[in-house]
């Protein structure tokens, strides 16, 4: 670990798992990486069931591949400045994507005919 400390004296750990073993062990770890784990595979099975409708499809991929971005991005940054708040928002976004399914009308789409009646001329 000598070999780590940089000029403030102070070894500058930029693993954001790392950081959190360390600050709140196996079990802080587990349910710190378990949010992300839980609302990406909510979020793919969501998209398993609604990317019959393709923008849906479209949303449900774009969700999923940037969870999987952030999860490998969180092991090569720190959690400073904006970044956690990233992962949370899209951790969010992810489960509201996924409650989806259990809407108690069920998730209906909207016809294409009546997205582009309301856009203006020329749009």
């Amino acid at each position: 670990m000598q070999d780590m400390i940089q000029g403030e004296g102070i070894v500058d750990i930029v693993n954001s798992y790392l950081q959190v073993a360390l600050a709140y062990g196996g079990v802080g770890l587990v349910l710190f990486a378990g949010v992300f784990v839980c609302s990406l595979w909510g979020t793919v099975r969501a998209w398993l069931e609604l990317r019959e409708d393709p923008m849906m499809g479209a949303l449900g991929r774009s969700l999923i591949a940037a969870m999987i971005g952030v999860i490998v991005m969180i092991t090569t940054v720190s959690s400073i400045n904006n970044i956690p708040i990233l992962y949370w928002m899209l951790s969010g976004l992810c489960v509201g994507y996924a409650r989806l399914r259990y809407s108690p009308t069920g998730y209906r789409s909207i016809p294409r005919q009546h997205m582009t009646d309301s856009l203006p001329m020329g749009a």
